[in-house]
């Protein structure tokens, strides 16, 4: 998805900006005295360091807590006659086929969702700690929060495209198993009684 890739590379930008103008600015002559933030430059180390420790805190080496759970709490069973007669599977196999897929898309976009918003709420902590640390640099990055919370939306906007998308496919997915198990077992109402609870949950376990 480019737009995370661009969202990424704003929050980056808008850092870079504000501690090179802080940078910039602070007193030369004045020397750090290590632990003590007794200059501006040794404010925004500390600030530094803080944001690396919030970053990798966000996003942690190999995802961390964002790992993928196809199994939420509360998923609902989608029983199927198929599991007893093999001799319908040929129907069945492209729709379970899809669902699995789309299973793993939803689990792909949760999980970039929650990284860039961790992400970006960790930059956005660390830009209004270094701001609030000195006078210096505040103007900047009024501007650059604006830009990233402009940003974000616009992640938020693709995300909720996508999941629109996938929401529609599983419909679709759901409604042919249905249609194999009518042809195959006479069941008129599966999709009422399985597929819609098993659409619903999915729908509301994956929204934002």
């Amino acid at each position: 998805m480019n737009t995370i890739k661009l969202h990424k590379r704003l929050l980056a930008v808008a850092l870079v900006l504000i501690l090179a103008c802080l940078l910039g600015r602070a007193p030369a002559a004045r020397a750090y005295e290590p632990g003590t933030g007794a200059s501006d430059a040794g404010k925004i180390m500390d600030m530094y360091n803080k944001w690396k420790e919030m970053e990798d805190k966000a996003i942690p080496p190999g995802g961390g807590g964002s790992g993928p759970d196809y199994n939420p709490p509360g998923m609902p069973e989608v029983p199927t006659g198929c599991a007893q007669d093999q001799g319908c599977w040929q129907c069945y196999e492209q729709a379970n086929k899809k669902i699995e897929r789309l299973r793993i898309n939803f689990e792909k976009l949760r999980i970039l969702y929650k990284e860039t918003d961790d992400y970006t709420k960790a930059a956005m902590s660390f830009g209004d700690s270094v701001a609030g640390a000195s006078n210096l640099g505040g103007i900047e990055w009024t501007a650059q929060r604006l830009k990233i919370l402009k940003s974000f939306k616009n992640f938020e906007a693709a995300y909720r495209k996508k999941y629109n998308q996938l929401v529609g496919e599983l419909k679709t997915a759901l409604q042919e198993v249905a249609a194999c198990e009518k042809k195959y077992f006479g069941e008129n109402d599966w999709y009422a009684r399985y597929g819609f609870m098993f659409h619903s949950f999915i729908a509301l376990h994956y929204q934002r």
